[in-house]
């Protein structure tokens, strides 16, 4: 029977590069309760979100013509 023993102690650093495709668990259809113009987005495609983030924002004055319309 063989004995190997280590000759210095430390860690090892291992790095690996693959190439793959990512797909998402949980995905969300969205749908806005008014009509109206986006006048900013604020997250980018594949951005993780959570309940509560603003993820765009209206034009104000379509918002408002649209709840006055309901």
């Amino acid at each position: 029977m063989s004995l190997i023993t280590a000759q210095k102690s430390g860690s090892v650093d291992r790095t690996l590069q693959l190439t793959g495709t990512v797909t998402a668990r949980h995905q969300a259809k969205l749908s806005p309760r008014t009509a109206g113009l986006v006048t900013r987005l604020n997250v980018d495609a594949g951005s993780r979100v959570a309940q509560g983030d603003v993820l765009l924002e209206l034009d104000p004055k379509m918002a408002q013509l649209s709840l006055a319309v309901m």
